[in-house]
């Protein structure tokens, strides 16, 4: 896809109306997400970049003699497991955005009550020629609230070529995606042993079920919302560096919670690869999507 383009379309900005809840809650529910702009410290998370990205230094995951906080992918596209690691996702710097009370507040106020965050924390660094497919969030966090949700962080500007969140607006509430969450959408991975992405072709979404995809460039210090029935992807890192990023996830705190991602040492996904994981597209099938 083309970017800006009919195909792919820039993000719809929220900052507006920031501070409004009441028009924050209709956005969320008409277009499936919000985007903040600017919504955190801009130094904060730069510091944590920082943080993020001496840590993968460490770990030999960085290019010898490139700028540590360029992120410069070594050739071969090594690179360091950080999903859950509580050396990291939990170092002060870090955490102090992942559940800091700007963002705690926001969503109290979105939920209208005490909110709960999960203990794991999704910090990726995607290199070059990665992506990650068209899915739900739920076939994954399935097992507790609906109202489960994702907030997005970049850790740096990033530029659409270098592989930034990509939203499916309205496939969260349209009628004709409907067949697709009654099915697709009705998945567990532990469960059911089934492939997490949908699809990888973003074009075909559009094409058999409508919705608009948006992308925009990011920089440190903006923020993205979305529930778990939202369509979603990332555009294709096509640069050297790595681009970092975090999902931390909050539901209303009074709900049930998915047990697989919470506590001092998160079970996490405990089934899903152990018998061999049957391709989405036999899935796909059965399904008639």
């Amino acid at each position: 896809m083309e970017y800006p383009s009919e195909q792919l379309a820039p993000l719809r900005a929220s900052d507006g109306i920031k501070g409004d809840m009441k028009a924050m809650r209709r956005t969320l529910t008409e277009d499936g997400y919000l985007y903040l702009p600017g919504f955190f410290d801009r130094e904060a998370v730069l510091r944590a970049r920082s943080v993020i990205l001496e840590y993968m230094d460490r770990h030999q995951a960085l290019t010898p003699g490139t700028p540590v906080l360029e992120g410069v992918m070594p050739p071969g596209g090594k690179g360091v497991s950080m999903m859950g690691r509580r050396e990291i996702t939990h170092h002060q710097d870090v955490i102090s955005i992942f559940e800091s009370p700007e963002l705690f507040g926001f969503f109290e106020k979105l939920f209208g009550g005490p909110a709960l965050t999960y203990d794991y924390k999704w910090l990726r660094a995607v290199g070059i020629e990665q992506f990650t497919g068209c899915h739900y969030d739920v076939v994954y966090m399935g097992r507790g609230s609906r109202n489960v949700h994702t907030a997005w962080i970049p850790f740096g500007d990033i530029p659409v070529e270098q592989g930034t969140l990509a939203m499916c607006r309205g496939s969260h509430s349209l009628e004709s995606f409907a067949r697709l969450r009654e099915t697709y959408g009705a998945m567990d991975v532990d469960r059911d042993h089934v492939e997490g992405w949908f699809s990888e072709d973003p074009a075909e979404i559009g094409t058999k079920y409508g919705g608009t995809w948006e992308t925009s460039d990011f920089r440190a210090g903006d923020l993205m919302v979305f529930g778990l029935y939202l369509m979603h992807a990332s555009t294709t890192n096509t640069t050297n560096r790595f681009r970092l990023s975090c999902d931390i996830r909050f539901q209303p705190a009074g709900e049930p919670v998915d047990e697989r991602w919470i506590g001092d040492k998160p079970r996490g996904h405990f089934a899903w690869t152990e018998t061999p994981v049957k391709p989405i597209a036999e899935a796909r099938k059965e399904w008639g999507v």
